[in-house]
């Protein structure tokens, strides 16, 4: 079953999963959107139970995705949770406590392997400075004020010349920072790999890469 967000980060989410997964056999039980700011999904989440789903994706925002957890579990919705980015934060484990035991979410993830001794480093770092351990965006927020900063610095307050630099690395000659490779393609994207993460005792934990 999939239980969305009604914006397009949810449907988009929604859309690629349902092709992907019905592609490969699965069927979806029961689709059921939310605004954002929902308080009370007491009303799909009932509905979701009755096809009785073995998976729950739910493509939503962090609070909405606590006060679902929490409310499953309130009325014995027993299915596996999976999300993605959207759902991944400290608050939303606040919201919904102990609910959110065993689910699963995808995301990017650093450069494991590739930089670990970066990573080792950025970690004591960060954790000396604010007292917590970074999550995922941290270490990408730094590493993309870094790559600007350095692109201003190499070609100026100019528009084209910034996008040259980016556009320069590629091939041989990627950033490799605590994100691993960072390389931009002809079109000026960026590929970087996806995670699994499972939360283990109230954290994050990194279950396949």
């Amino acid at each position: 079953a999939i239980l969305f967000q009604n914006n397009d980060y949810g449907i988009t989410l929604k859309d690629a999963f349902e092709k992907k997964y019905t592609f490969l056999g699965g069927s979806i039980t029961e689709q059921q959107g939310v605004i954002l700011n929902t308080i009370d999904l007491k009303t799909q989440l009932l509905k979701i139970k009755q096809g009785n789903p073995d998976v729950v994706f739910f493509p939503l925002h962090y609070q909405e995705s606590g006060r679902m957890l929490k409310q499953a579990k309130e009325i014995g919705l027993n299915a596996h949770f999976i999300s993605a980015d959207g759902a991944m934060t400290e608050d939303m484990l606040r919201i919904a406590g102990n609910a959110s035991e065993g689910t699963f979410y995808s995301t990017l993830a650093l450069g494991f392997g590739e930089a670990d001794t970066k990573i080792e480093k950025f970690n004591l770092e960060f954790n000396s400075k604010y007292h917590k351990p970074p999550d995922i965006y941290n270490a990408y927020y730094y590493e993309v004020t870094w790559l600007v900063a350095n692109a201003i610095k190499t070609g100026g307050y100019n528009t084209d010349k910034i996008k040259n630099y980016f556009y320069s690395l590629r091939d041989d000659n990627c950033f490799n920072g605590i994100t691993g490779k960072t390389c931009f393609d002809e079109f000026g994207e960026v590929n970087k790999p996806f995670y699994i993460y499972k939360v283990v005792n109230g954290n994050y934990e990194l279950y396949v890469k």
